[in-house]
């Protein structure tokens, strides 16, 4: 699989040296997980907008002014995304962060944040003697302990193919500095997360550039401004120096001049009736390459808009009818442009509080602009879209995700405007013991490229081909300390082509093991 043993050993013997230097500098300050919430009532799924068409977990907790009626409800974000959509913590793992090892496995299990996981985080204010129903705080959070969390890690690795190529594929042992800082604020009517990560890996045998970053940003902010309306807003920037074939529609191959990807949403949620709700949501997305050339040619907006109309059929599944207009507009390549529309129905489904399920399913046509090359013009295509998403907390030591689509996206070609893409992917957490937790990816995409609607003199449209996408990873945390972990990982990113002139086959290996520290983002008393 493209390993040499000789290079694994030296470099093997390479770690034994540095661990012993590292070890002892690293801070020692985590605390350990906190019990669930406690949950008063548990009401049905609530969709999320174009930015996250998932179901969200909505658990009710007292009433905080007895005089309004209102509750405050929690919502609990889903790693089953829409598509296009914000990144995903399981997604970034299993491919915004890699080849450079991005974060290590967690040894709590699962994306909930601290607030949500913090009994007392939604108790009364004030004082301990207090009634529940006694003070109002609507607009601040208060907190015991320090909000920023902190981690640092260093990993040592192999990449058998660092730029993802066919033919002479350059391997090259790194050396990986991993750091993140997360934020995360909750009061009764506003909730707000945000975090910077990044992971800078020296490769000592790289052709052009020795260090490769990987760093992306994450913001979410969902405000209840009335007991009827949610204002929703995320998003996710990141830039990024490989392929992310673990995430629907990003580049699947590596880029030594790194190009960045920024997705955002915006949602307006209302409650029209005891049963019946909308969600208005828009979506843009950027893709921007640091190299001219993929600049002029693949760099691009989408944006996507989309209502939804939900229906509570049973207390925790709900109907939903969805209309989206898709906008893909390249910034220099302009003649392959195009737009289209969606039609789809479906349901979020909720099984139990840590539990969710989602299919939606329908015609997406699409008008596309044919390149100029070709001979210019527009087609028209018709094509079937499908997509099922899961999402489930089995305890509080395992959670499993699932996501597959089905539909157009545009291409990753100069001269092609849209493919059709199947996509699956599972992730898969656990905690093993107390100190010892793990993480596994798999992904797979087929792209089929078949431009129709050409009319040129010497018929020179090209062949209708296929790529086939492979992925799958596994990591490992060992804690030593409160806050100190050994870590382990391995991914294997692979591409097949029916059409080597358009698509290069490549395989690649990447191993690393390392250590990580994280202190800070005390829970509350």
């Amino acid at each position: 699989m493209g390993f040499i043993p000789t290079v694994f050993v030296t470099f093997a013997r390479k770690i034994l040296f540095v661990l012993p230097v590292i070890l002892p500098g690293l801070l020692l300050d985590a605390e350990a997980q906190d019990s669930p919430a406690k949950i008063d009532s548990f009401e049905e799924a609530a969709p999320a907008g174009n930015s996250q068409s998932a179901p969200q977990f909505r658990m009710t907790f007292p009433v905080r002014d007895a005089s309004s009626g209102q509750t405050f409800t929690e919502q609990k974000p889903s790693t089953a995304q829409d598509v296009p959509t914000a990144v995903s913590d399981a997604d970034i793992a299993a491919g915004l962060a890699m080849p450079d090892p991005g974060p290590a496995p967690s040894t709590t299990a699962g994306t909930a944040s601290a607030m949500q996981n913090d009994e007392a985080a939604f108790d009364a204010v004030g004082t301990a003697g207090d009634p529940p129903l006694q003070e109002i705080d609507i607009g601040e959070g208060r907190f015991t302990g320090f909000p920023l969390r902190f981690t640092v890690g260093i990993q040592e690795g192999y990449n058998s193919n660092v730029y993802a190529t066919q033919n002479d594929p350059t391997q090259s042992a790194f050396t990986g500095f991993y750091f993140a800082v997360d934020y995360e604020f909750g009061s009764p009517r506003l909730t707000l997360t945000t975090g910077l990560n990044g992971n800078i890996a020296y490769y000592y045998a790289a052709q052009n550039q020795n260090w490769l970053p990987n760093v992306y940003w994450t913001l979410d902010i969902e405000y209840n401004a009335t007991p009827r309306l949610t204002l929703g807003f995320n998003t996710t920037t990141a830039y990024l120096t490989q392929g992310s074939p673990g995430i629907f529609g990003a580049p699947t191959s590596a880029f030594n001049d790194g190009y960045f990807f920024s997705t955002s949403g915006f949602d307006v949620e209302y409650q029209w009736a005891e049963k019946f709700s909308t969600i208005t949501s828009y979506q843009p997305l950027f893709l921007i390459y640091s190299n001219d050339t993929q600049q002029n040619q693949l760099g691009r907006i989408q944006q996507t808009f989309a209502q939804q109309f939900l229906y509570l059929w049973r207390p925790t599944t709900s109907l939903v009818a969805e209309y989206r207009l898709g906008l893909v507009n390249y910034f220099t390549n302009t003649d392959i442009n195009s737009w289209g529309n969606y039609f789809l129905g479906g349901f979020n489904h909720t099984l139990n509080p840590g539990s969710e399920l989602v299919f939606r399913g329908g015609l997406q046509q699409n008008f596309n602009q044919i390149p100029t090359i070709y001979g210019g013009g527009e087609n028209t295509t018709y094509n079937p879209y499908v997509q099922l998403a899961f999402n489930n907390r089995l305890g509080k030591d395992t959670t499993i995700g699932f996501q597959g689509v089905y539909g157009s996206t545009p291409s990753q070609y100069y001269n092609i405007n849209q493919a059709q893409q199947l996509f699956l992917g599972l992730t898969l957490a656990r905690n093993i013991t107390s100190r010892l937790s793990a993480n596994a990816n798999v992904g797979f995409q087929n792209n089929y490229y078949n431009q129709a609607g050409y009319s040129t003199p010497g018929n020179i449209k090209p062949g209708s081909f296929y790529s086939n996408y492979y992925s799958a990873g596994l990591g490992l945390a060992y804690r030593l300390y409160r806050n100190l972990s050994l870590t382990a990982g391995y991914q294997y990113n692979g591409q097949t082509s029916g059409n080597s002139t358009q698509v290069g086959p490549y395989n690649q290996n990447i191993a690393y093991i390392g250590v990580q520290a994280t202190f800070g983002g005390r829970r509350r008393e």
